[in-house]
């Protein structure tokens, strides 16, 4: 009867452990969310056009390569951005999988 009762009382506590494990990882989890849709907003608020002024209108009879020339820098701004948010999200991805497991 001893043992029985030991073990009914190791089963409790391991119980309340994986509770409380479970509730830690359930915050994570809302909080890694919350900074996902962040991230996802924040991205999707990127319109990249030229009403906002990321990329200079072309001149009347400027030619294609001087035109490139001289948004070539904006356009690795662009590129650079895309890949930083990217990394973000693979790395909330990741996360996100962990936390799931």
């Amino acid at each position: 009867m001893d043992e029985i009762q030991k073990e009914k009382v190791q089963a409790v506590q391991q119980r309340d452990a994986v509770i409380k494990k479970t509730e830690v990882l359930e915050k994570r989890f809302s909080a890694l969310n919350s900074k996902a849709e962040l991230v996802d907003s924040h991205a999707r608020g990127m319109d990249i056009t030229r009403k906002n002024g990321w990329l200079p209108e072309a001149g009347t009879l400027e030619s294609a390569k001087s035109y490139r020339k001289r948004i070539f820098p904006s356009l690795k701004k662009v590129a650079n951005m895309i890949q930083v948010l990217y990394s973000k999200y693979l790395d909330l991805k990741n996360k996100n999988q962990k936390l799931s497991d």
